[in-house]
């Protein structure tokens, strides 16, 4: 339904921005709270893994661009967040 796309992408928007804004200190942990965030909305069925792992490689960017962690040591907390989030589904009615 209409109102639940809304529902889905506001959900990406905001976990997208927390990830790209995350403070130099809190990048890692921030990318690993979005992963699991979302991983509860694949696991709900709202999203697919690769939708998951697209939103949150294309939110952490920057930080990949400027050596915060590189491309892979993203991959793997973004699947780390996933599993864990596979432990709780969240569907959206």
């Amino acid at each position: 339904t209409g109102r639940r796309d809304r529902y889905l992408d506001a959900v990406i928007r905001a976990e997208s921005a927390r990830v790209h804004e995350a403070p130099k200190s809190q990048r890692n942990a921030t990318l690993y709270v979005a992963a699991l965030a979302l991983g509860q909305l694949v696991a709900g069925g709202a999203l697919t893994e690769q939708e998951h792992e697209s939103v949150l490689l294309s939110a952490a960017g920057r930080h990949i661009a400027v050596g915060a962690y590189s491309a892979a040591q993203a991959r793997k907390t973004i699947a780390s967040g996933l599993r864990a989030g596979a432990r709780r589904p969240r569907q959206i009615a």
